[in-house]
């Protein structure tokens, strides 16, 4: 996918590199983005940008993480500070204050 020729400026093929992963990204393929991301490190000038990205890649993770064990975490949680009705969480939360 990347050009063959490196004769770019270093920004230049930095801002290829990373529009070719945005691409990637929009396709769905974040796997496949993840892994050229960290491939094309060294040749991304605007290292905000490509720290927004990863971090935004483990930020999705740990989102998908939560969401398939939200019922056990919600179910722990309970079980510690002993919540069975709405009224414990009201109560619990005026304690916190």
């Amino acid at each position: 996918m990347l050009l063959q020729t490196h004769s770019e400026p270093p920004y230049e093929l930095s801002e290829l590199l990373l529009y070719q992963n945005e691409i990637l990204r929009e396709s769905g393929d974040y796997q496949q983005a993840l892994d050229h991301l960290i491939e094309h490190e060294e040749k991304i000038v605007d290292k905000v940008l490509f720290l927004e990205i990863k971090s935004t890649f483990f930020m999705e993770i740990v989102f998908a993480f939560l969401l398939r064990h939200a019922i056990h975490l919600l179910y722990g949680i309970g079980r510690v500070f002993s919540v069975h009705t709405i009224d414990d969480i009201i109560e619990i939360r005026c304690c916190c204050r």
